[in-house]
């Protein structure tokens, strides 16, 4: 007997059930816990609320995380299978084709300087109001296997399957409200926790991770667009140091999706088999150079943030001749 395993990448993580004391404890609209902590801006950032008489208001920082002990659990909760695995991936960004698009070349434009753009391979999986406006697809080809796999292993044969997805939301704001700023962010956010899943049968599939399969951290700050450091400060700043306020939000979301594969492949080959995801939260930002007054600059690097790679796991089990 052997088995087969198409797959993404497995984490395994907890869930914090309360907040601590001091935390800002909120629920996102995907029904999850944030747990929040008012942390102190670094180098002492501050920014400019009126440049003549010259008022600073100081940036209030936050971080919220709930990494917490990434440990695999215990050996208990494994079990064992005698076979075989794949894993199918594919990203929702990519590099615009006039700089290369798939086959983009690190070696003559920096990949942080790469304009890069969305990938909607099938406007199915999202319209014109959805909020990420995405999509993706990859096939298992086998081609590694050995014949028998290729040819003879169906959705009957699977045992396990999982979807994994992640992702970056970047935003740069001029927020200072502070009694508003962590409704913004989880406003931002808010649809990370879900995608649409596209099976070989033409069936679209909303894919919801649950409260113990998504890990996430994240920052953000209060601030305009004249963010410095103290000692950056006119008319006697030693520096010429700047900032942008804003939010970063870095995620990793999965579900099991087993018997949805399962049954989109009844009576076919796992081989050459598509499945496409779509709407994976994310984004892409440009910063950019500026300047303003004050004797003050900020210095940004060109940069485009925002990538998503997406992975797809199936177990198979079947008899090998």
């Amino acid at each position: 007997m052997r088995s087969l395993l198409l797959a993404f990448f497995i984490s395994f993580i907890s869930i914090f059930g309360s907040c601590a004391p001091l935390d800002i404890s909120r629920t996102d609209a995907d029904g999850f816990l944030h747990c929040i902590k008012e942390v102190p801006a670094a180098a002492n950032m501050l920014y400019i609320t009126n440049s003549n008489p010259l008022q600073t208001e100081n940036v209030t920082g936050y971080k919220d995380d709930n990494t917490g002990n990434n440990e695999l659990r215990n050996r208990i909760n494994y079990k064992s299978i005698v076979g075989d695995m794949d894993v199918i991936g594919a990203s929702v960004i990519k590099p615009i084709d006039t700089q290369g698009g798939y086959n983009f070349d690190p070696t003559t434009t920096a990949s942080p300087l790469a304009k890069k753009e969305f990938v909607q391979e099938d406007l199915s999986l999202f319209s014109s109001t959805s909020k990420f406006q995405n999509s993706s697809s990859a096939k298992f080809t086998l081609d590694d296997k050995s014949t028998h796999e290729q040819t003879d292993t169906e959705g009957k044969h699977i045992v396990y399957a999982r979807l994994y997805w992640g992702g970056s939301i970047y935003k740069p704001w001029t927020e200072t409200n502070l009694n508003t700023i962590v409704d913004k962010f989880l406003d931002v956010i808010s649809g990370y926790s879900s995608v649409k899943f596209k099976t070989p049968d033409n069936l679209i599939h909303s894919i919801n991770a649950n409260v113990n399969d998504v890990k996430w951290t994240s920052s953000f700050s209060s601030g305009n667009e004249y963010v410095i450091t103290s000692d950056s400060l006119p008319p006697l700043g030693s520096h010429n140091t700047g900032g942008r306020a804003g939010l970063y939000f870095v995620y990793q979301a999965s579900a099991d999706v087993t018997q949805i594969v399962k049954t989109s492949l009844i009576n076919k080959k796992i081989a050459q088999s598509k499945f496409t995801v779509g709407q994976i939260a994310s984004s892409i930002e440009t910063l950019y150079k500026d300047s303003f007054t004050l004797n003050l600059l900020h210095h940004h690097q060109k940069l485009l943030l925002g990538l998503m790679d997406l992975y797809f796991m199936v177990m198979a089990s079947g008899t090998l001749l």
